[in-house]
């Protein structure tokens, strides 16, 4: 951690950084030490090699918000970004995207794809209910590039690939030098104001969290 941001990088490149047990484990843990170290203000989640997250699994319960976690997220996401990991930016006040990387979603036939339920539900706290029902109904092409994720209004920000970690950690500097506590009020109650974040529960069901 530097300047009270908190920097996350998924480190699994061989698999694609694919979201696995272990891996959801392990993040699990790493946001409970956030969500309790009140010297973190503002949160980085990157990624080591190409892609950012590439995994067939849901993500329910994995990310930030579902830990209770009202620090603002920034995303950065080279390569493909798919499934679960959609999830992430559901979750995230900002999302900056490298000019390569692509949304890949489930492949519905005819050059259409959709993406996963549980992305789509996160995206109508960032998306106009009428962009989510058009996503629903006619998919997108099934490989998103950034700038057509930015056009939608998925993605803040495209910059190049070399420049990506440290655009993210600027803004996330700039985050970190506001007055944390009304900033994450603020995330809260925005939060709050658009429906419960989802969360996995002891018995494994999908919950709210409180």
């Amino acid at each position: 951690m530097a300047d009270h941001v908190a920097t996350v990088t998924l480190n699994d490149p061989e698999s694609g950084n694919a979201l696995t047990g272990s891996l959801c484990e392990e993040l699990a843990r790493v946001w409970a030490r956030i969500r309790d170290d009140d010297d973190v203000r503002a949160i980085v989640i990157r990624a080591a090699g190409r892609d950012f997250s590439v995994s067939e699994t849901d993500a329910l319960g994995t990310w930030p918000k579902s830990h209770r976690v009202w620090k603002p997220l920034v995303t950065a996401v080279q390569g493909e970004i798919t499934g679960g990991g959609l999830d992430c930016l559901a979750e995230s006040e900002i999302v900056l995207c490298s000019d390569t990387a692509m949304l890949v979603g489930v492949d519905t036939g005819a050059g259409a794809a959709t993406l996963e339920p549980s992305a789509l539900a996160g995206l109508t706290r960032r998306l106009p209910l009428g962009t989510i029902l058009r996503l629903t109904a006619l998919g997108v092409d099934p490989r998103l590039s950034a700038r057509g994720a930015m056009r939608l209004g998925i993605v803040s920000e495209v910059v190049s690939g070399d420049l990506l970690w440290s655009r993210a950690d600027d803004v996330a500097r700039s985050i970190a030098r506001r007055p944390p506590a009304a900033v994450q009020a603020g995330v809260r109650a925005v939060w709050d104001l658009t429906g419960p974040v989802r969360r996995v529960t002891a018995s494994g069901r999908p919950g709210a969290v409180p």
